[in-house]
C-alpha cells in the first residue's frame, strides 16, 4: 500500500487513528558491518576464494575471476576447498560497498558468465550457459538485479539504475531466460547463506 497524500498535506478534522510514528521509513541502504563477514563465509562454502586488492583505483569495484590454476583455501572449521573461482574486492571500499560489491560478483558467478565444470563436490554446480551470446549490458543486469534483490532479502535498499546507465546497450529488454537466471541464483545464493556460520 502506498499513501497518494503525505499525512501533513491533509486538512480538516483532526484524525486521531493515523499516529506519525506509524508511518515505517524507508530501508537503510548501507549495509551493517556485521554482514562482510557473513558474505565472505558464504562465497567461501560456495568454494570461491575471496580477496582484496588495494591496485583497483577508485573506479573498480571488484571483479570474478574463473583464474588459470586452482587456489586452495581454508574456511569454516578446518575446511579446505581448492577452486578456480575468485571475488576480488577493491580494499578502498568501505565494508558495505564491499558487501555490495561481493553480491554483484557473486551474481556473475552464479548466472554462469564465468563457468567451468568442477571436480569438487563442495564447489557451487552451476549451469552451463557457454552458449548463449549476452552482451556486456546484460551480464551486468543480471549481476546487478542479484546484488539488488539479495539487498532487499536482507531489508537493504539498493538501486542499480545510476550503475547500469553507464552501458550504451542500456535500451536492450531482458526477457524470461534472463529472470530465470535471476532467480535461479537468488536461491542458491540465499541457501548457502543461511547455511553460512553467522
Amino acid at each position: 500500500m502506498e499513501f497518494l497524500y503525505d499525512y501533513s498535506d491533509t486538512y480538516g478534522r483532526e484524525v486521531k487513528f493515523i499516529p506519525r510514528e506509524s508511518f515505517s521509513p524507508p530501508p537503510p541502504s548501507a549495509l551493517d558491518a556485521g554482514v562482510l563477514p557473513h558474505a565472505v563465509q558464504t562465497i567461501n562454502s560456495m568454494g570461491i576464494y575471496y580477496a582484496v586488492s588495494g591496485n583497483y583505483g577508485s573506479r573498480l569495484g571488484g571483479t570474478a575471476q574463473l583464474l588459470p590454476q586452482p587456489v586452495e583455501f581454508a574456511f569454516g572449521k578446518k575446511e579446505t576447498v581448492s577452486s578456480r573461482y575468485a571475488i576480488i574486492v577493491n580494499d578502498w571500499l568501505s565494508d558495505s560497498e564491499k558487501v555490495r560489491a561481493i553480491f554483484h560478483e557473486i551474481g556473475h558467478i552464479l548466472c554462469s558468465h564465468l563457468y567451468y565444470e568442477a571436480k569438487d563436490k563442495r564447489i557451487v554446480k552451476l549451469p552451463e550457459r557457454n552458449r548463449d551470446s549476452l552482451s556486456h549490458y546484460m551480464k551486468e543486469y543480471e549481476a546487478e538485479s542479484v546484488c539488488r534483490e539479495f539487498c532487499g532479502f536482507l531489508g537493504y535498499q539498493y538501486d542499480p539504475s545510476e550503475y547500469l546507465e553507464q552501458y550504451d546497450e542500456g535500451k536492450e529488454v531482458p526477457g524470461k531466460e534472463n529472470q530465470v537466471f535471476i532467480m535461479n541464483a537468488l536461491n542458491i545464493l540465499i541457501g548457502y547463506w543461511d547455511k553460512a556460520e553467522k
